[in-house]
């Protein structure tokens, strides 16, 4: 199997266990759905659906669930370049450049900068599908990348 091909799987299990997740939890509400990876550029695209449950008063999407949007697909990154190793986000931060549509599928991508022993520096772009030029946000991170080995059987990542 190619690194590519195991990407690709591995990205894909992860997008399951998320479907699997407590219905009315976090997990389940913020499904990646797998869109595309490239284990060369070290990047990983994933979309999420987003309903009426994602807009804050003014009617666009709530600047927490694009961040949790972000910091899943970073995370999920992290993770495959971690050993399959549960990554801990040590800093996080996002820009707000537009507002999201509520009912469109917010498009994430993220792409590991640099990879140290212990962390790694993530980058990560969001748009609204359909307009890749229209950035809603952007983000940096750093994720700590000794945790445990994930284990998708359990109920929740974060136990």
């Amino acid at each position: 199997m190619t690194e590519q091909e195991k990407m690709e799987a591995h990205m894909k299990e992860i997008g399951e266990y998320f479907a699997n997740c407590p219905q009315g939890s976090i997990n389940e509400m913020m499904q990646p759905v797998f869109s595309r990876c490239d284990s060369q550029e070290k990047t990983y695209t994933a979309g999420f659906a987003t309903d009426d449950r994602a807009a804050n008063p003014n009617g666009v999407l709530h600047g927490g669930l694009i961040a949790t949007a972000m910091d899943n697909v970073m995370g999920i990154l992290s993770n495959f370049y971690g050993d399959s190793r549960l990554t801990q986000t040590i800093s996080f931060q996002v820009s707000y450049l537009r507002p999201g549509t509520v009912g469109g599928r917010l498009m994430v991508r993220a792409r590991i900068t640099k990879q140290g022993r212990n962390v790694q520096y993530l980058n990560a772009e969001a748009w609204m599908e359909g307009t890749p030029d229209k950035l809603v946000a952007t983000a940096t991170g750093v994720y700590y990348t000794k945790g445990e080995k994930t284990n998708l059987q359990k109920p929740d990542l974060h136990n």
